[in-house]
Order: structure tokens, then C-alpha cells, then sequence
């Protein structure tokens, strides 16, 4: 199996990508979307904070939500597992929000074979479309701060990675190139990193 990270700032494409790979219908490979998005949305609606996601509670249980994800679904043993974002996202968010960062995070974010950080450049930018209206802030600026802290994130796990930019065609060819790649090797048994 090979797990791939889609990382980037909000805004580049990374769910577009998603969208147009999952609609090739390939078979044993499986998905895992927007966790962090689904877990903001749901605790802002518990606790009426639109800062929620600047607390170390909430990115534990950000953490505990995609660890759980990333681990039911390398059960299922997919060919190739596309993850949406993933640990070196949280990492980010707790750089950006001055959050301690733990250890276990840096360690899971081991996990991943190959990494696709996705530029935001080119590209028309509006707010996420679910917290638009339930998280208040500059959504430009947290956009710029939030780029340069996935970078940071990035470095800190000594995760190497590969920019996608370009139009939306362009991103998607890259990314089929290299999953190509990948699913050849990986069909000779492609070696997974000590956990």
C-alpha cells in the first residue's frame, strides 16, 4: 500500500483533485476527505466558539479523529490511500495558533510515502463554503500564514514533498504521474517507514 498526503493551504485545490480522482472510479483505492473541516464544523456547533480550532482540545481531538480515519482505513488495504489533508496539516494549524506540538504527531506523520503540497498560486480563492459562516476571520491572511506554516510542518517532520501547481489539468497530471509510479512499485511491495 502507498499513503499519499494532499497538503496545502485552504483555497489550492486539494478537494477538486479528490473530486476528479474519485470520479475515475478506480478500484482499491480509497479515500480520506476533509476530517478536519467535518470535526471544526461539528465542535463550533457544540460550543458556539468560532476560535475553537486555536485550542490544544480541539486539535487533540483533530489528531484522534484522523489518526482513526488513517488507521480503519489502512485496514481496508487499498492499493493506494489519498489522504486530504492529514498530521503535518495539524502540525501547521498548532504552529499558526502558537499550540505545543506533540511528539506523536511528528511520529505518525511518518506514515505518509509520498506528499503533494499544493500551491495556491493561480488559482481564484473563495472561503471555504462550510465555515465561511461559522468561523470569522481574514480568510486571506490566515490563507498566506497558514501556506508558509504547512511548509514549516513539512520541514519539522523531514517530510520531502512535491509542489502541484498549475491549472487544475496540470495539478491532476502530475498527481496521475506519480501515482502511476507509485502503484507499479507498490505492487512489488512497496516499503512502508518504521512507525
Amino acid at each position: 500500500m502507498a499513503k499519499i498526503l494532499f497538503t496545502g493551504t485552504i483555497g489550492s485545490g486539494k478537494a477538486a483533485i479528490v473530486n476528479q480522482l474519485q470520479s475515475h472510479s478506480l478500484p482499491n483505492y480509497h479515500y480520506i476527505e476533509g476530517i478536519a473541516e467535518q470535526v471544526l464544523l461539528e465542535e463550533v456547533r457544540r460550543t458556539h466558539d468560532p476560535h475553537i480550532d486555536q485550542t490544544a482540545d480541539f486539535q487533540d481531538r483533530l489528531f484522534e479523529r484522523q489518526l482513526e480515519a488513517e488507521i480503519s482505513a489502512e485496514k481496508k488495504q487499498p492499493k493506494i490511500l489519498f489522504c486530504h489533508r492529514g498530521e503535518p496539516d495539524n502540525i501547521a494549524h498548532t504552529l499558526l495558533f502558537g499550540i505545543p506540538i506533540k511528539q506523536e504527531w511528528i511520529h505518525w506523520s511518518q506514515s505518509y510515502d509520498k506528499v503533494f503540497l499544493f500551491s495556491k498560486e493561480g488559482l481564484a480563492f473563495q472561503p471555504p463554503p462550510l465555515q465561511k459562516d461559522v468561523v470569522e476571520r481574514d480568510w486571506q491572511l490566515f490563507r498566506n500564514c497558514l501556506e508558509i506554516c504547512i511548509r514549516r510542518a513539512l520541514h519539522l517532520c523531514h517530510l520531502p514533498y512535491e509542489v502541484v501547481s498549475g491549472d487544475m489539468d496540470e495539478r491532476l497530471k502530475t498527481i496521475t504521474r506519480a501515482v502511476d509510479r507509485l502503484s507499479e512499485s507498490s505492487s512489488h511491495s512497496l516499503p512502508r517507514k518504521n512507525l
